[in-house]
């Protein structure tokens, strides 16, 4: 398993793929990397996107993300602002998309060119449902619901060991 993770580690070490933002590395324990609006039906949505794009941008952790969206009026007035969450558990990886949630009751989709982390994926499934890999993500919100939100485009920014 720790081969597994160490083989995760190192695949953030790629080149960014997504927005062009540059690697990061943080000295503490865990590898920090980047990989690197909405489509709304009416008008009065439209605008609202474009007022919350200018907004301050959101940096919380998972927790706090959560409790901000269940208790907002309309959680589609987040759509076009900009994130970064924290302590959010990695559930799945495919090519495009990070499935990533906070107990197994809200998620977030991380949209996006993972196709470097397709050899580790094996090994964060079996490890979302006991112990689940912890990351940072952020991107700009696309859609948002209750239940679930997602980023696109998005990039993982940290992984915790």
């Amino acid at each position: 398993m720790l081969l597994g993770f160490t083989a995760l580690s190192l695949s953030c070490g790629g080149v960014a793929s997504n927005t062009g933002n540059p690697n990061k590395t943080n000295s503490n324990n865990s590898t920090s990397n980047a990989l690197s609006s909405s489509n709304t039906s009416t008008n009065s949505e439209t605008r609202s996107s474009a007022s919350t794009s200018d907004a301050e941008p959101i940096s919380k952790d998972a927790f706090e993300f959560f409790t901000a969206v269940k208790e907002s009026s309309d959680p589609k007035t987040l759509i076009g602002r900009s994130a970064t969450i924290t302590e959010l558990d990695l559930k799945e990886i495919t090519s495009s998309t990070l499935h990533l949630g906070y107990s197994w009751y809200f998620y977030v989709d991380c949209e996006g060119s993972f196709s470097d982390y397709m050899s580790v994926a094996d090994v964060v499934a079996k490890r979302a449902k006991d112990k689940p890999v912890q990351g940072t993500i952020k991107g700009v919100i696309k859609e948002a619901s209750i239940e679930t939100v997602k980023l696109d485009p998005c990039v993982l920014i940290d992984v915790k060991k």
